[in-house]
């Protein structure tokens, strides 16, 4: 039986322990006494997690890993919520806005990896259990004294503030409640918070930590806002057709269209716009599970209980991937061929659904929250008397989801690998003459639609006009169906500039001869010091990007902490930079090899 939900008696409390120091303090001082006194032997008398609910079918331990913050759970990002090209692996809990909360070790073990990066997970610690379990802890702005000394060795041994270091078990062990760092915002991530997994060790597959037994309060169901329908004409795939959204009429209970549902098709797709959010925060996070029904009977399912990263980018195949454009996360309602995530947990036709004339479908798609907080929405789909007969369409090539497939034209080549899409595609391909001096080739169209690439299709180039001196400077862009350009790793191949990309969009040549900008923030020329405890820098460059950053005192290599999402970079004064007068030099050198050199004499 799944164990009672938290009742108004528990948010009473808890909003009490949230707010009580600032009742007014004009009220009696020994008033003020009795209800801290109240509240503090209440909450202690009841069990901090009893209040949620939890699932008999999962097998993991209850009431055994700590809470990682001095903080009561609010999510800011549920586990396995679709994210970019992959699915959330842990819980984002919310630190109020703020870096620098102490950090907890949630069991006994080891830290078994340190990773320090200025992408994704940023400064992160990995601690191994003897209950076969590994805690994660990411966007950390600092590590404790002893690991922070053992990382400050590692960047200097091997000269890069970025590492990636491993460890046996007897090297770093950790004790239930030791403090092992400090929340922060590192890496890419959009916000303070703390980003917390837990994963099975063997394997390293992330579960859903409130499986575990901790506690978000919760009493709102999932928001249920459309749905979409792709109704699939004979011999054609699920990416001929466009597909149509359709708005939702709330009830008491569930959610309704006004109409029957009149496709023009008898096999269709069915998609559901839903997010969810927590009694206390505002974020539209994931859902926990989603379960379709056809006349009654049982038809799709799926629950995000856990993840497997070999797995992530089935992420573009598990949601609508033509409504990232409109940053709506619609939950597809089946499987695509091409679609081999593992989460699905009962099938019928792989979730679509075929009507035949005169008979009415009758749908209902069920949405719940990990606290077992559901939405329903309930359609009838009815197929019109005359279905519409597809146009044929002579302009594009036909791309099998699971064959190896060239498309090669005069200038332009792509192969796409078997595996590349999740159903077939009818590709769309245009050559556009260019007519800007900074492009050294014509601008070659591949495919006109939205459709998601799950392995890198590689793409060839013939340049035109492109002066030798700069063979070594070319550059393969791609700018994508939202016109954002980006620089490819690019290399030649057969006389043609070739790179390896995981999007449609259109495929130009430029040159990369600028080197990267290094500009200083916080120099004061007059006194020639730098202002505060440490030298900020931005850097930039215009193309290819940043490949490698350096920075030294006198000639000795220091730790320069590179944040990518602002593109800063920081020295932080310490042992090498004893006081007196000095001299910087910082070498920043991007993708294509162009060097930029900044040197300032300076006193400390």
């Amino acid at each position: 039986m799944l164990t009672p939900k938290p009742d108004i008696f528990y948010v009473l409390i808890l909003k009490a322990k949230q707010s009580v120091k600032s009742y007014p303090i004009y009220l009696p001082a020994a008033f003020r006494i009795f209800l801290v006194a109240f509240i503090c032997v209440v909450c202690s008398a009841i069990p901090s997690r009893s209040f949620g609910q939890t699932y008999p079918e999962y097998p993991y331990p209850q009431e055994v890993f700590g809470n990682p913050l001095g903080l009561d759970w609010k999510l800011s990002g549920t586990f396995g919520e679709p994210r970019g090209n992959h699915f959330h692996a842990g819980t984002d809990i919310k630190t109020n806005g703020a870096v620098g909360y102490k950090l907890y070790a949630v069991q006994d073990g080891y830290v078994a990896r340190i990773k320090v990066s200025p992408y994704g997970y940023g400064n992160a610690l990995y601690i191994a259990h003897p209950n076969g379990y590994t805690s994660v802890y990411g966007h950390m702005s600092t590590f404790n004294a002893q690991i922070d000394s053992i990382v400050r060795h590692h960047q200097y041994a091997s000269e890069s503030f970025e590492q990636d270091i491993y460890f046996d078990a007897d090297k770093i062990k950790v004790k239930k409640g030791d403090v092992i760092g400090l929340s922060g915002n590192s890496g890419g991530s959009a916000g303070p918070h703390l980003h917390f997994e837990l994963r099975e060790s063997n394997v390293q597959h992330p579960i859903n930590p409130l499986l575990f037994g901790y506690v978000v309060l919760d009493n709102k169901p999932p928001n249920i806002s459309g749905i979409k329908v792709v109704s699939i004409p004979d011999g054609k795939s699920y990416y001929d057709v466009e597909g149509s959204r359709l708005e939702l009429l709330k009830g008491e209970n569930n959610y309704y269209l006004k109409d029957t549902l009149w496709v023009d098709q008898g096999k269709i797709a069915i998609g559901v716009h839903s997010y969810d959010q927590q009694t206390l925060t505002t974020n539209k996070n994931g859902v926990f599970r989603i379960e379709m029904f056809v006349n009654d009977e049982s038809y799709f399912k799926w629950t995000m209980d856990k993840t497997d990263f070999d797995q992530s980018r089935y992420v573009n195949a598990f949601r609508d991937f033509c409504e990232i454009k409109s940053q709506r996360t619609i939950y597809n309602c089946f499987r695509l061929p091409g679609n081999y995530l593992d989460v699905y947990e009962h099938l019928v036709n792989d979730g679509f659904i075929q009507i035949r004339p005169n008979d009415v479908a009758k749908v209902n798609i069920k949405v719940y929250d990990y606290h077992q907080n559901k939405s329903e929405v309930e359609l009838y789909v009815k197929l019109k008397n005359e279905p519409i007969e597809p146009k044929e369409d002579t302009t594009t090539t036909f791309i099998a989801y699971n064959k190896n497939q060239n498309l090669k034209r005069d200038g332009f080549a792509a192969y796409f690998p078997q595996g590349t899409f999740y159903d077939d595609v009818n590709m769309f391909y245009e050559e556009q003459l260019n007519n800007s001096s900074t492009i050294y080739s014509n601008i070659h169209q591949l495919h006109n639609q939205f459709v998601p690439l799950h392995k890198s299709a590689v793409i060839q180039v013939t340049p035109i006009g492109l002066p030798q001196k700069y063979k070594d400077k070319v550059v393969l862009v791609h700018k994508d169906l939202k016109r954002v350009e980006q620089a490819l790793t690019t290399f030649w191949k057969d006389d043609m500039v070739t790179a390896r990309c995981k999007e449609v969009g259109w495929f130009y040549v430029k040159i990369d001869s600028l080197p990267p900008a290094i500009n200083v923030l916080n120099f004061t020329s007059g006194t020639k010091t730098f202002r505060g405890d440490q030298i900020r820098l931005k850097i930039s460059d215009n193309l290819s990007g940043i490949a490698d950053y350096n920075g030294y005192i006198d000639g000795q290599w220091v730790v320069f902490e590179y944040d990518a999402k602002r593109n800063a970079l920081t020295y932080n004064f310490d042992e090498f930079c004893p006081k007196g007068k000095h001299k910087l030099k910082v070498i920043v050198t991007d993708d294509v090899g162009n060097e930029a050199v900044k040197e300032i004499e300076f006193i400390h």
